[in-house]
């Protein structure tokens, strides 16, 4: 029996595409007029002999729900007197239906090699880790927990340290509040700025001009150095807890294959 051709099983209402690949991402091309937002951050690591050594850091997914992030990319710039430095990754998986799944009671090593996780273990599945060399440019979707793996000074006796570049991509077709929107939040630069087109009068000394804008009290707009560390702890704070908080929630679901 000859089997239908595509204009036949079209002729019926049939469907023949089956190609069900999505056709490529272009940001350029896509987004060329409305632009496209990052997020940009320099995060340094530097080691000493009286503290040679970097313990790792935490599980997370960058950034909070409001900063939208989609993706990131790290470019590890400069890189000294370290030992090799990885970046771990891992994911969280849907749990299996235990009904569904046929073996040998009390046998579970096949577990681990077909889901990534233990019977009685967190559904998330280690996903593997790079090195970070010095040149290397990482990109990955923020869908993943990822973590820096411990290193220490390679030389014991001399510094090191290592630097990154990373570079944060909000969603596209989401726009966030930037500092396309903000106007400069420096107190300094805002004095030096009013020195600049005269708007104090001319007349007065520069003791008092600058009397006037030491008396701002914290608070006022723009900020001082020093309300800007204390904000930046303050953020710093509230990441470190909403990480804990999405890390627990992350290692929550847990599967079990409740032998009896």
């Amino acid at each position: 029996m000859d089997l239908p051709t595509d204009k036949e099983l079209e002729e019926r209402g049939i469907a023949t595409n089956w190609n069900l690949r999505k056709p490529p991402l272009n940001l350029r091309e896509d987004f060329k007029d409305r632009g496209l937002q990052i997020i940009v951050k320099l995060a340094n690591i530097h080691l000493t002999p009286d503290n040679s050594e970097y313990a790792g850091g935490t599980w997370h997914v960058e950034g909070q729900l409001n900063e939208h992030i989609c993706a990131t990319a790290l470019y590890y710039y400069d890189c000294v007197n370290i030992t090799e430095s990885r970046l771990a990754f891992r994911q969280q998986s849907s749990p299996p239906d235990r009904l569904d799944i046929l073996y040998r009671q009390s046998w579970h090593k096949w577990l681990d090699d077909v889901y990534g996780f233990a019977n009685e273990d967190a559904t998330v599945q280690y996903v593997g880790d790079v090195r970070t060399q010095q040149g290397r440019l990482l990109t990955f979707p923020n869908i993943f927990q990822h973590r820096v793996e411990p290193f220490e000074l390679e030389d014991p006796t001399q510094p090191g340290h290592r630097k990154i570049l990373a570079l944060f991509l909000v969603d596209p077709h989401i726009r966030v509040i930037s500092s396309a929107n903000v106007p400069c939040q420096r107190r300094d630069w805002w004095g030096e700025e009013l020195e600049r087109s005269r708007a104090l009068p001319g007349k007065l000394p520069l003791e008092m001009k600058q009397e006037i804008l030491s008396n701002m009290e914290d608070g006022d707009f723009p900020m001082s150095f020093k309300e800007a560390k204390k904000l930046r702890m303050e953020l710093m704070e509230e990441r470190k807890r909403y990480g804990g908080m999405q890390d627990r929630q992350f290692s929550d679901a847990f599967f079990s294959l409740c032998e009896h």
